[in-house]
């Protein structure tokens, strides 16, 4: 039995067919690709006289009842599983090193220091919430705000790469913060220690968040630079 090798025309045309079951992205079409034309080579290598049409479709008969699905949910668990990795190692990073670690102490006295001030000197806001609480409060919404226009702008270029970063379900700080609202003024010196406490745990673990975040958002990005780049010298 000959070995078969697929044509630049007719991996165009299985291209097609990938395409129009539903499978948009770039880099998915490239994974299914892989394994589609492999099959389709076999097949072709086996029976010759097979035209490349009915050699598509019994090839794509043997993924089974969910077709490519099944090799875009692989590609999907892998992807995340990825970034989620590269998102755990850049918290990592960041509390191994001393410069930032120097800085979250620094940071994290400073917090808890100012929302035990606001409480014992009853400076509060227009709403009668802890000013330094209320603060951080705003901050983080103006920051996320920021997070979601900058989301926004990136999905007009956005890849798979990119998709799939910013499905990582990273710790639900934002969750964490409106299910116990610590802006309320402290009624006791416990109650105010605990508020205190856990705001600058809050703060230093959204901070570290955020910038894990963005770094890995930013390295989906190389990535796809990285397949554009690929796909382009494949063509040449």
């Amino acid at each position: 039995m000959d070995k078969v090798t697929l044509t630049t025309k007719q991996l165009k045309e299985l291209k097609h067919f990938i395409y129009a079951r539903g499978f948009r992205e770039p880099e998915v079409q490239a994974e299914i690709l892989d394994h589609f034309a492999c099959k389709v080579e076999e097949k072709l290598a086996k029976e010759p006289k097979l035209d490349l049409n009915t050699a598509m479709r019994e090839a794509h008969a043997e993924f089974g009842y969910s077709g490519f699905l099944s090799i875009k949910a692989s590609l999907d668990l892998s992807t995340r599983r990825k970034y989620k990795h590269i998102y755990w190692q850049e918290v990592k990073k960041m509390l191994m090193s001393p410069l930032y670690l120097i800085l979250i102490m620094v940071l994290g006295y400073g917090v808890y220091e100012g929302s035990v001030w606001a409480d014992v000197n009853k400076v509060y806001d227009f709403l009668g919430f802890n000013l330094m609480r209320s603060s951080i409060t705003l901050l983080m919404l103006l920051a996320l705000i920021g997070k979601f226009i900058a989301l926004k702008t990136l999905r007009k270029k956005s890849s798979y790469y990119m998709q799939m970063a910013n499905s990582i379900n990273t710790i639900p700080f934002v969750f964490l913060w409106l299910v116990i609202p610590p802006t309320s003024p402290a009624k006791s010196e416990k109650e105010m220690i605990v508020k205190a406490a856990f705001t600058t745990f809050f703060v230093i673990c959204f901070i570290l968040d955020y910038i894990a975040s963005y770094k890995m958002l930013r390295m989906a990005e190389q990535d796809y630079k990285e397949f554009e780049e690929q796909q382009q010298q494949s063509l040449l």
